[in-house]
C-alpha cells in the first residue's frame, strides 16, 4: 500500500527509474556479447577447442545419463520383486505420513483452539486487506494512466480488428489461389450432407421399426388389400348415379329455377 503511494506521488521518478535500470541492463548484456565476441576473435584456435571439448562433455553426460537408466531397468527386470515391494512401502508411507501429518494439525488445533481462531480470523482479515489493496492500487494506476489505458485498449481493439481482417484476406486469398479445389471442396460437402440426412432418414426409420415391430405388423395386416373401389361400387349407388346424371341433362333443358330445383334433390339424396 505504501509502495503503490510512493509510486503515485513520485511516478516521473519512478518511469526514470525503470528506464534506467532497463537501460543498464541492456548495456551489461551488449558488453557481455562483445567480451565473448573478442575473446573468441583473439582466441580463434583455443574456441573451437574449448567447442569441442563442451560437446564432448554434454555428449558424454546425456550418454552416462542414458547407460544409467537402461543399468536401473535392468535391475528392476532382475529385482522386481523387491522393487514392487519397494513401490508398495514407498506409498505407504506416504499415506501414512499425510494422516500423520493431518491429525498433528486436528491436535494442535483442538489444544489450541483459541489462538487457532484468532489465527484463523486474522488470517482472513489480511487476505482481505490484500484484496482491497491491490483493487485500490489498480484504480488508482488506472485514474492516474489514463491516457495509457485508454491508448492500450484502443491499440489492443485496433489489433484484434487488423488480425480478424488478415485472416478473412488470406482465408479468401486462399480461396482464389486454390479456387477449383475450393468449388471441389464445397460441391463434396453438399453432397455428403445430403447423402448424411437420407441416410440419417434412414437409420431412424428402421430403428423406429426395430423398435415397435409388433405395432408394424398389426398395422400393415390391418391396411385394406380387397378389390379396387371402383368395383366395390353396389348396385343401388350406381343406378342413383344414372338417374341423377339423367335427371341433370333434363334439367339442362329447363330453366334455371329448375336446374336449382333438381340440384337441391340431388343434394338431399346424396345427403340421405
Amino acid at each position: 500500500m505504501s509502495r503503490a503511494i510512493k509510486y503515485l506521488l513520485n511516478s516521473g521518478l519512478s518511469r526514470g527509474w525503470g528506464a534506467w535500470l532497463e537501460m543498464a541492463a541492456m548495456e551489461h548484456e551488449l558488453v557481455q556479447m562483445l567480451r565473448k565476441g573478442l575473446s573468441f576473435i583473439l582466441f580463434h584456435k583455443e574456441a573451437p577447442a574449448f567447442a569441442g571439448w563442451r560437446h564432448f562433455v554434454v555428449v558424454k553426460k546425456d550418454a552416462e545419463r542414458g547407460w544409467g537408466m537402461i543399468g536401473r531397468a535392468l535391475k528392476y527386470l532382475k529385482h522386481h520383486e523387491l522393487a514392487r515391494c519397494l513401490n508398495a512401502w514407498r506409498s505407504t508411507f506416504a499415506e501414512e505420513t499425510r494422516k500423520e501429518g493431518s491429525l498433528r494439525r486436528a491436535l494442535g488445533h483442538f489444544v489450541h483452539r483459541e489462538l487457532s481462531v484468532g489465527w484463523s480470523t486474522w488470517a482472513a482479515e489480511a487476505a482481505e486487506g490484500v484484496r482491497l489493496g491491490e483493487l485500490l492500487y489498480n484504480c488508482l494506476r488506472t485514474i492516474v494512466l489514463q491516457r495509457e489505458s485508454l491508448a492500450l485498449r484502443g491499440w489492443k481493439h485496433a489489433h484484434r480488428q487488423r488480425v480478424r481482417k488478415l485472416n478473412a484476406m488470406a482465408h479468401a486469398f486462399r480461396h482464389l489461389r486454390n479456387q477449383k479445389l475450393s468449388a471441389g471442396w464445397g460441391t463434396w460437402v453438399a453432397k455428403t450432407a445430403r447423402r448424411g440426412g437420407a441416410m440419417h432418414q434412414l437409420l431412424s426409420r428402421s430403428m423406429h421399426f426395430l423398435l415397435n415391430h409388433e405395432l408394424s405388423r398389426c398395422g400393415t395386416s390391418g391396411s385394406p388389400r380387397g378389390p379396387s373401389s371402383s368395383a366395390s361400387v353396389p348396385p343401388s349407388a350406381a343406378a342413383s348415379a344414372t338417374s341423377s346424371s339423367a335427371s341433370a341433362r333434363a334439367a339442362g333443358t329447363r330453366g334455371p329455377l329448375a336446374r336449382t330445383r333438381q340440384g337441391r334433390r340431388f343434394a338431399s339424396c346424396a345427403a340421405a
